[in-house]
């Protein structure tokens, strides 16, 4: 006989109507290859009168999540509500302590408050599923938890905000400044209200800080100790650059160990256009993962909207729908690394090669005056691109390009913060750092 499998679901927007819409459709090909029978018992969201791509009075409608849990003891409580903390917090934590299935699409909750949850599901004996919280419909996830599982990963990267991807895809394929590209990404939806957790890289971090602990075994890391830039100072002018040296741009957002040390950034950088993740444009979303066992492998897909999270919301159901309880980051709570105990580099002893782009008066002098600043912070200059007057600059300034060989970040924002007292000097230098192969 089939078991029938009880879901509330909190949150009601785009990834919310998806998974409803999904279920209402697929729902008796979903039941027959889980062998179980699905019923959604409560809905619930902030604003009843908002209009939805499905009938709302199909379902019993709840104000407050945590009186739907209460009222229809579902066996999963599904939380898209999407807050760091307050409600999403408050009825998750309340779904775990009362023997109810998590799933979440929530990555700030999750990077913020797993440490916490986790191993209060772990003592509960249910699953807290969060699929869905990283790459959209791309199942990384799972891959690490379970098929990489025997594998010595040794580093993560990947393109893992499709909003920002699409607005420096959009300057790179299309010429565009950053405000024009910025305009399109909002026009097209790509972009939320707020637009800042996207460009300034915090989304990115939030999902980096969750694959960092996947493959490298250990309790989250304080999100803190991710260095995070995002891409609102990328010029139309440096994507030139960019295609010039054969690189493309990308906000790129890294987990590594080097000498059994945790280096993790999210930041644009300069990559060589050759390169599978160079290639990933538009909304997709791209992920590489290097293993000494497997060398490089590579993902790439859907990372946002509703049809793709849904199928990752989806994918938890099933997962829990085989009564296999499995510890939320892979292995027992108890057993990873200790967050505090891990040895994390401080950003500012990244050690790589750097573009620095400055706006400089065309007189003489002025590069003397920057080359020696460079050299009192031991950076030395692998090439020099000084161009004549460009049209993007006004009055009698010109941009002057330096392509660093390696050096420690400490030296080249030393540096820059020397250089940008110059009086020749129009504009913030923009630093990017370069991946070469």
């Amino acid at each position: 006989m089939k078991k029938m499998i009880k879901i509330a679901i909190a949150g009601l927007g785009t990834v919310g109507s998806s998974v409803i819409n999904y279920l209402e459709k697929n729902n008796n090909y979903l039941s027959k290859n889980i062998n179980n029978q699905i019923k959604i018992v409560g809905i619930c969201a902030s604003n009843i009168k908002k209009s939805r791509s499905f009938d709302i009075n199909k379902y019993v409608w709840f104000d407050d999540p945590v009186d739907m849990i209460k009222k229809t003891s579902p066996n999963i409580f599904i939380e898209l509500i999407g807050t760091e903390k307050g409600i999403s917090y408050d009825s998750i934590k309340y779904a775990i302590e009362h023997n109810v299935h998590v799933i979440s699409a929530n990555k700030a909750l999750i990077a913020n408050y797993g440490n916490e949850l986790f191993p209060l599901a772990e003592k509960n004996n249910i699953n807290f599923l969060f699929e869905a919280s990283v790459a959209g419909g791309i199942p990384v996830i799972k891959i690490i938890k379970e098929s990489l599982l025997g594998n010595n990963i040794t580093k993560i990267s990947g393109i893992l905000n499709g909003s920002t991807n699409y607005i420096l895809s959009n300057m790179t394929n299309n010429e565009l400044e950053y405000k024009v590209a910025f305009d399109n990404a909002q026009n097209e939806g790509y972009l939320e209200a707020n637009p800042d957790f996207d460009i300034n890289g915090i989304d990115s971090a939030h999902k980096l800080s969750i694959l960092s602990s996947l493959c490298f075994k250990n309790k989250l890391t304080k999100f803190d100790s991710i260095y995070c830039e995002g891409i609102s100072k990328i010029n139309k002018i440096d994507i030139k650059y960019a295609k010039q040296l054969n690189f493309v741009i990308k906000l790129l957002s890294v987990a590594e160990i080097i000498e059994n040390k945790l280096i993790q950034y999210v930041k644009p950088i300069m990559i060589d256009k050759n390169l599978q993740l160079a290639k990933v444009d538009g909304v997709l979303n791209g992920i590489e993962i290097t293993s000494n066992e497997l060398g490089k492998i590579f993902f790439q897909g859907n990372g946002a909207g509703g049809p793709a999270t849904a199928s990752s919301v989806i994918s938890d159901i099933v997962q829990i729908s085989k009564n296999n309880i499995q510890p939320s980051l892979g292995m027992s709570f108890d057993n990873l690394k200790k967050s505090d105990n891990l040895s994390i580099v401080d950003p500012l002893k990244h050690y790589n090669s750097y573009y620095i782009r400055l706006n400089v008066k065309d007189q003489k002098g002025v590069l003397a005056d920057i080359t020696s600043h460079l050299k009192n912070h031991n950076i030395s200059i692998e090439t020099l691109i000084q161009n004549p007057k460009d049209e993007e600059f006004q009055d009698d300034f010109i941009p002057l390009v330096f392509i660093t060989h390696k050096t420690y970040f400490y030296n080249i924002k030393n540096s820059i913060n020397k250089i940008i007292s110059l009086e020749n000097i129009n504009n913030e230098p923009v630093v990017i750092q370069i991946d070469k192969v």
